[in-house]
């Protein structure tokens, strides 16, 4: 049995540094992981995101204050116009940054940001109900938003 497991456990000199090298390896791959962070400055624009988490809080405070209404969460959300929008003007689809979408009722950080991939990965929008395509978009949303969006072609 010694013998069994003396030879199963032995490794020849190029086997050892074998291992040897592979774990260094390892090892190096594990700490630049961990690392990267210093080596590897992100690219933000810092004043572009100031104006998206501000305008985040704006749009999370007025939900606040419409859930206390006597209408719905839903009918609420889409009762009053943002501060920032005015209410006869249309946003080009094509042309809206994330911001500008943020500030429109009913789309928040997350669903600005798969708009703007659509774009960026399709092309331009031809039809407002193309919005029907991007990962969890409510439909509510997107009848409100009829009135408020507009293709530039």
């Amino acid at each position: 049995m010694k013998r069994f497991i003396k030879a199963y456990t032995s490794f020849t000199r190029t086997e050892k540094l074998g291992i040897i090298v592979l774990l260094s390896v390892l090892l190096l791959l594990i700490a630049f992981r961990y690392t990267m962070q210093w080596w590897v400055q992100p690219q933000i624009d810092t004043r572009q995101e100031q104006q998206l988490s501000a305008s985040w809080g704006k749009y999370k405070q007025e939900q606040y204050l419409h859930s206390t209404d006597s209408t719905s969460e839903d009918e609420s959300h889409f009762n009053q116009e943002s501060p920032n929008i005015a209410t006869s003007s249309l946003i080009d689809l094509n042309a809206a940054d994330s911001i500008t979408l943020i500030d429109l009722k009913g789309i928040g950080p997350k669903i600005a940001h798969r708009i703007l991939d659509y774009r960026r990965n399709r092309g331009k929008f031809t039809d407002i109900g193309q919005l029907r395509e991007i990962y969890h978009f409510p439909s509510s949303t997107l009848a409100y938003l009829q009135t408020r969006l507009t293709i530039h072609k």
